[in-house]
């Protein structure tokens, strides 16, 4: 899809968290003289800062590249898009690809992850724009002596967070429309209690679905909290009827969620574990987290299931939302924002709301499900386990026993939606 992308004429005008997968750093290099590229760090390991982004960052130096180093390098906030916008050489409309994909190899093939071209001037405009504040913005951040040196105190400055306060409305001649909207949004770094804008506007849409709210996300906000998780919740157990189907990563983002605590400083073993629910079903919400199988007997000669690539966390990598997507007043949020208050409050991010795109939102749809579809029986046998409890044999029931939940219609609120 990128390959096809910058195959076209002009210049491109690029910004990315995780720089490491080979074959686009081949394509970036390929392309050395038509690009602009802003590269914020990667996270600490050991001592070292942006040790991921290193290799990639010398060779575009090396190559003569235009790059511009956003280097926060501290815990508080990151440079987490993931976009590029192309700006043909004749002046004709501009195009932007966007998404949740990071640029490695584990963000191409070994998480989900989703990807979306925009051929829209005015949408790419705001893109561009964006990215001319974040090279503004560039001036008033600490240049560290070495690119692994930490810098604990740089962050945005208000005049860009102030600059990020209002979307990009861009309709369209079919109907549909694009909110573009850029973080970080709000005065403070700190996470506070006051809903973002950006969130303001997702949850408004949210508390107007009428059938169904899915979701994939990664670590929108822990315990489900100041994110949609929560959000969808609330507003699906106030509406009984409304279904709300989706699936975290982090076993931190799942509801219930209980963090660990330190009893004896001087006793590890007498700390409490975190306990994470691998499923959360109330009502018509159901909401399971990225888990395996690891019952050895159940996989026979499959063998071990592993959960994660590189044992680097994320395996729900996409942050993406639909809301009522059978209907011609459907939503898609999508981009690189995480879908909770720190994306907002900390982190330079991009997301994009369409609406009325009902093409888009059912391919959208059918991803979410699929994703979830792939880890709900998995995220059921771990929480059986979890509790102690015995897992499914394998077997099929002999009687029709297993429709009654349809017939008394406890089950298939989901089911009944799309076949309706």
């Amino acid at each position: 899809m990128l390959k096809e992308f910058m195959n076209a004429s002009g210049a491109f005008l690029v910004a990315l968290y995780e720089l490491e997968d080979e074959e686009l750093l081949a394509l970036l290099l390929a392309n050395k003289d038509r690009l602009r590229v802003i590269l914020a760090n990667t996270g600490k390991v050991g001592d070292a800062w942006d040790v991921r982004n290193a290799h990639a960052r010398q060779a575009l130096i090396d190559a003569g590249v235009e790059i511009h180093h956003r280097m926060f390098n501290n815990s508080s906030q990151i440079g987490h898009n993931k976009f590029v916008v192309h700006i043909p050489p004749d002046g004709a409309p501009r195009s932007v690809f966007t998404g949740s994909t990071n640029w490695t190899a584990t963000g191409l093939a070994g998480q989900s992850n989703n990807a979306l071209i925009v051929r829209n001037d005015a949408v790419a405009a705001a893109y561009v724009a964006y990215w001319g504040r974040m090279l503004e913005d560039n001036a008033t951040l600490e240049a560290p002596i070495e690119f692994d040196d930490g810098m604990p105190d740089n962050q945005q400055s208000k005049e860009f967070r102030r600059s990020n306060e209002t979307p990009s409305l861009v309709p369209s001649d079919d109907g549909a429309s694009v909110e573009a909207w850029f973080s970080p949004n709000m005065q403070s770094r700190k996470k506070g209690k006051a809903t973002p804008p950006d969130l303001r506007e997702v949850y408004r849409l949210m508390r107007r679905a009428e059938h169904a709210v899915l979701f994939l996300a990664f670590y929108p906000g822990q315990s489900g909290r100041d994110c949609i998780v929560g959000e969808a919740i609330d507003i699906a157990l106030k509406d009984q009827k409304l279904i709300v189907t989706g699936a975290v990563s982090s076993a931190q983002a799942m509801p219930n969620y209980v963090a660990g605590k330190e009893n004896d400083p001087d006793d590890p073993d007498d700390d409490e574990e975190a306990v994470s629910p691998h499923t959360f079903d109330e009502a018509n919400v159901s909401i399971v987290r990225a888990s395996r199988i690891d019952d050895r007997q159940l996989l026979a000669d499959f063998g071990a299931e592993e959960l994660t690539a590189k044992k680097v966390g994320a395996i729900i990598h996409d942050k993406v939302l639909v809301i009522d997507p059978l209907s011609d007043e459907c939503v898609v949020v999508l981009g690189s924002h995480n879908l909770g208050f720190k994306a907002s409050y900390a982190n330079d991010e991009n997301m994009l709301i369409v609406k009325g795109d009902r093409a888009l939102a059912e391919a959208y749809a059918v991803h979410i499900l699929d994703v979830y579809d792939h880890y709900r029986f998995r995220a059921v046998e771990a929480e059986l386990k979890r509790q102690g409890k015995k897992g499914r044999s394998g077997f099929l029931n002999v009687d029709d026993s297993w429709q009654d939940g349809y017939v008394n219609r406890t089950k298939g609120a989901l089911t009944r939606y799309f076949a309706g």
